[in-house]
């Protein structure tokens, strides 16, 4: 049985798996992953993925802080009343 190279190379890039445990799931000898992914250079590419996902995430974060923020003042605000005693 011939190995989907394209879903092994984006299962490793994807994900925070081993090379090994990438093989394992595909039913593919490590030494032929590994092979394959030193030739086609696969570690570079999920570095770089990798870095897109942070930077993509880092923006996400600054774009809702306000958001947050401002939810959180008035969380604050409301809090600051006194509670009313009931009789």
């Amino acid at each position: 049985m011939a190995a989907d190279w394209a879903k092994v190379k984006i299962a490793y890039i994807n994900n925070s798996k081993t090379l090994r445990e990438v093989a394992k799931e595909n039913g593919i000898r490590a030494a032929g992953v590994m092979t394959r992914a030193a030739k086609e250079g696969w570690e570079a590419e999920r570095k770089r993925a990798q870095a897109e996902t942070s930077k993509a995430a880092q923006g996400r974060q600054k774009a809702t802080c306000p958001r947050v923020t401002w939810i959180f003042d008035c969380l604050n605000f409301f809090q600051s009343f006194p509670k009313e005693r009931k009789s």
